[in-house]
């Protein structure tokens, strides 16, 4: 999991920077970076390849990976 660096942070609410692909991949925003005409070919990909994964342990890891964040906002 990245981390977005507080100057990122900075720049993407105090200034609203508009943030490249490439940036944005790079700073930890997404995790990649895919042509406009495969965006929905990839995210079925990436939903179809979710959707094979055992459930209670994708649903465990995502808690797990999740947790710090929730519990960082509440």
């Amino acid at each position: 999991m990245a981390t977005v660096l507080p100057q990122h942070v900075v720049a993407l609410t105090a200034h609203a920077t508009l943030v490249a692909p490439t940036d944005a991949v790079a700073w930890g925003l997404a995790s990649e970076v895919v042509a406009a005409g495969t965006v929905i070919d990839r995210a079925v990909d990436i939903a179809a390849h979710l959707a094979a994964l055992a459930p209670q342990a994708y649903a465990e890891t995502k808690h797990m990976v999740n947790a710090p964040v929730v519990d960082a906002v509440r």
